[in-house]
């Protein structure tokens, strides 16, 4: 992941985050085609809780997803404190994401 920002032509500037799979995942089809499958999902999923999805596709070469950046903490210490305060609301935007179809999370913690 990288952090990249876009730029209009009237010096207009917001940052992003861009992804990109892996060399050794692009070749395998199955990869490719859950991370397309993702994107397209999560595309569609307006929540304040999950990251909006600007754009995906491929461009010479690898696939790409663009995605709003939060400026903030990261998921391990989100993690840390959800398992202090007993996680309830991160346990249950995982499993209706889960129920979604999005079972390969970006999720690292």
């Amino acid at each position: 992941m990288y952090l990249a920002k876009s730029a209009s032509p009237r010096g207009f500037e917001k940052p992003l985050v861009l992804k990109r799979i892996l060399p050794h995942l692009a070749e395998d089809p199955q990869f490719v085609e859950m991370f397309l499958g993702e994107a397209t999902l999560a595309a569609q999923l307006e929540h304040p809780n999950i990251v909006q999805i600007f754009d995906f596709g491929e461009s010479d070469g690898p696939y790409y997803l663009t995605m709003e950046y939060i400026d903030g903490p990261n998921l391990r210490t989100l993690s840390k404190r959800a398992r202090v305060a007993g996680g309830g609301a991160a346990a249950r935007l995982l499993c209706q994401n889960h129920r979604l179809g999005l079972r390969r999370a970006g999720l690292r913690p």
